[in-house]
């Protein structure tokens, strides 16, 4: 288009010059090139002496020509922009993929066990609580389970990888087929319709390289090889204007999303542990004597954990052996596993904090002893389906008895009860409730919301109808 444009500036000052022998060695020079319908009008209307119809058709397609060259330019400089945010990514990519398969390598079986030993202390910190409140411990626990089977799904994805070792000469080549394949799809090299995927090639080429694939680089290479316009990539198809506008609206779209990929990368936690280390030097050796020393804290907390652990066994151990309860359980499993404890008719006056320790508890018999109160812990009794306490001088219940929720069955049968708390109601499983012989004046409004009840026995109480 170049050359048809000086021809059509010489017609036009050949015509301003009324040099019709000059005028008519350009048109029939014109005529010999690949001209479009315009130009061939124009021609027609020269050839037809409507020189001011034509010189005003040559200034239109002069000025068209001239937009189009500045839309080009913008173009190629968008282009430019984008090309280079992709080799940026995926330089980036490259060094952060660099910087995982070491840090697995080097620190992720220490990782890995400090989050394993992490778990079973936070778990053992939820067992032997005696506090009401395990919130935060539950929700550390949670946090950590997150942590340790993300840790491992990416470990093992890190292992599965495992690029073929290549030898030092494979690994230069891979280098300079990478390096060649990433020139040619610049856009200046690479075909118009190869254009807008140059971004996927860009990926699959970075990930074939990560791999260590030198078949899939050399293979990509020829591809982009084959399609490029080598020396020739001045030339260009002919392009309108409006085709231009939305190949320039199209490319400045995906600039937006590559510079907001780049952004994240560039503070992608891992790329800011690599940053700490070009600064610092030998993250990896420092980081590893972090989680070492981290590692033997926890294994101390451990220790002092499974001593707390045992404590509050030998605690129950001692008052079985104190009360005389010849089949409590003698070993560390059974206890732990402990569904049903009979400690009826023992004339004991009083339970152990400690009782509230059996997790897997369902049913507790503690009826016919000269019990008056009973210990909190038993809110943590979270499986607890039966309390049978029936026989014995409780004259008051704590409003915490509303936090078993789990009870079905509560027999309160023949104590000294005046009233019942208002947390009865949170008992929603509740079917059977037994008040019978007691000293109860009035019950709490709220044991109506019990929709769960089946059977309600207050015989031998002073209730007012």
């Amino acid at each position: 288009m170049k050359e048809i444009i000086e021809y059509l500036e010489l017609i036009k000052d050949s015509i301003a010059l009324k040099d019709d022998k000059l005028l008519a060695e350009q048109l029939e020079r014109i005529k010999e090139l690949d001209i479009n319908n315009d130009v061939v009008h124009i021609v027609t209307l020269i050839d037809r002496n409507k020189y001011n119809l034509g010189s005003i058709l040559i200034d239109k397609i002069i000025l068209d020509e001239r937009e189009i060259e500045t839309l080009r330019s913008e173009q190629k400089t968008l282009d430019d922009t984008l090309h280079f945010l992709n080799k940026e990514k995926n330089e980036l990519l490259q060094k952060i993929d660099i910087f995982n398969s070491s840090y697995y390598k080097e620190l992720g079986s220490l990782v890995q066990e400090t989050l394993k030993v992490k778990r079973v202390l936070f778990k053992m910190q939820i067992n032997n609580s005696r506090s009401e409140d395990t919130d935060t411990l539950e929700l550390l626990l949670a946090e950590t389970n997150d942590d340790y089977r993300q840790f491992i799904y990416l470990l093992k994805e890190e292992e599965s990888k495992q690029p073929p070792v290549l030898t030092k000469v494979e690994k230069l080549i891979l280098k300079d087929t990478y390096t060649e394949a990433m020139k040619l799809c610049h856009p200046d090299m690479i075909v118009p319709y190869l254009r807008n995927n140059v971004e996927e090639i860009f990926d699959e080429l970075n990930s074939a390289y990560i791999t260590h694939d030198l078949k899939k680089v050399k293979k990509i290479k020829a591809r982009v090889t084959s399609s490029s316009h080598g020396k020739n990539s001045s030339e260009y198809k002919r392009v309108s204007k409006d085709e231009f506008h939305q190949n320039i609206i199209d490319i400045k779209k995906r600039i937006g999303q590559k510079k907001v990929e780049v952004a994240y990368l560039y503070h992608n936690e891992t790329y800011q542990r690599i940053q700490k280390e070009t600064q610092d030097g030998d993250y990896f050796g420092r980081t590893k004597k972090l989680l070492e020393v981290e590692l033997d804290s926890l294994n101390e907390k451990l220790e002092i954990q499974t001593d707390t652990e045992y404590a509050w066994m030998q605690v129950l151990w001692n008052w079985a052996e104190q009360e005389n309860i010849v089949d409590f359980p003698k070993n560390k499993e059974e206890l732990m596993e402990i569904v049903s404890l009979d400690i009826s008719h023992k004339n004991l006056d009083e339970l152990p904090e400690e009782i509230g320790m059996l997790s897997s508890l369902t049913n507790l018999n503690a009826s016919h002893n000269q019990l008056i109160d009973l210990p909190k812990s038993l809110t943590h009794l979270k499986k607890l389906i039966c309390l049978n306490l029936e026989h014995n001088n409780i004259r008051k219940l704590s409003k915490n008895i509303g936090k078993i929720v789990s009870l079905e069955v509560l027999n309160l049968e023949n104590n000294s009860l005046i009233r019942v708390p208002n947390s009865i109601c949170n008992l929603v499983h509740l079917t059977q409730l037994k008040l019978s012989h007691n000293k109860l004046t009035k019950l709490p409004e709220s044991i109506s919301n019990l929709e769960n009840l089946r059977g309600l026995f207050l015989k031998g109480n002073n209730l007012s109808s």
